[in-house]
């Protein structure tokens, strides 16, 4: 028998969470229905509609928790980076059921939203009875299936920054273009201003236990013209290397994970897209 709690509001949820820590949230439950918990009790989520906002505010763009995927390429919103990896992510079923506060919560190293969550410098809100604190996503998950989430708390949406860059660059190498877990994906983004990069974040899926970034590399391109950059993409792709670690497993090996994640670093700093 299933034991599960359907919360209308935020605040009958954190509720139900505050009293009952060991209830497992769900909203889509793509993830969560393939693995279930043996005797879990459940406390479904995705009836709560402030958790399904995408909002835009000065500077910043708030995206609810439970927004699925096809809400979120319906969205004009949107950057278009994301766009383009969420139309890689799954069947079109599960895109109207999985929602990218559970993407995240999954912390898969092969979640498809999180290369460019991440090169967005993306924020989550976390809440509980006791109040919200905001952190960076880079720091929220902290390795294969965990996250920094206390037992009363729910992620109750991600925070993008307000950032206008003037290039940006999704790839996702899998067994098929989507319907299928990725081998490699790899997300950028360039700002170009006064003829010099400004801004070039980079980020790794599916090569290490959680997405690789190196804010370091990146800020040795900034104040660069693209010329120059296109000039250093071998010196790099150097720095990067020891940087991807992947392992062999069913869907590739680590060294074809490798092979792909700098050609693909090399494709984007030469001026690909």
């Amino acid at each position: 028998m299933v034991n599960a709690f359907y919360p209308k509001t935020l605040v009958q949820a954190l509720q139900a969470k505050s009293e009952n820590p060991s209830l497992v949230p769900y909203a889509g439950g793509t993830d969560l229905m393939v693995n279930p918990k043996e005797g879990a009790q459940f406390l479904f989520i995705n009836g709560i509609a402030e958790l399904k906002e995408i909002a835009a505010a000065p500077g910043s763009l708030s995206i609810g928790a439970c927004c699925t995927y096809t809400g979120l390429l319906e969205s004009k919103k949107m950057p278009g980076v994301l766009h383009r990896s969420i139309i890689e992510i799954a069947s079109p079923a599960i895109r109207n059921m999985g929602t990218v506060g559970g993407n995240i919560c999954n912390a898969s190293p092969a979640g498809d939203t999180l290369p460019p969550l991440y090169a967005l410098d993306a924020r989550v809100r976390l809440a509980s009875v006791r109040g919200t604190r905001e952190i960076p996503l880079a720091t929220f998950i902290l390795g294969v299936r965990r996250i920094d989430l206390a037992p009363d708390e729910l992620l109750v949406s991600v925070i993008l920054p307000g950032q206008d860059f003037t290039q940006g660059y999704y790839k996702k190498i899998g067994a098929r273009s989507a319907v299928a877990i990725s081998k490699v994906s790899f997300a950028a983004f360039k700002k170009v201003e006064g003829g010099v990069v400004a801004a070039i974040p980079m980020a790794f899926g599916s090569v290490a236990e959680t997405v690789v970034r190196s804010p370091e590399i990146e800020s040795a391109l900034i104040g660069k013209t693209p010329e120059e950059v296109r000039a250093t993409a071998e010196a790099v792709v150097q720095m990067y290397d020891p940087l991807i670690k992947p392992i062999d497993d069913q869907r590739s090996t680590a060294q074809y994970r490798k092979k792909v994640c700098l050609a693909l670093l090399a494709d984007f700093l030469s001026g690909g897209g």
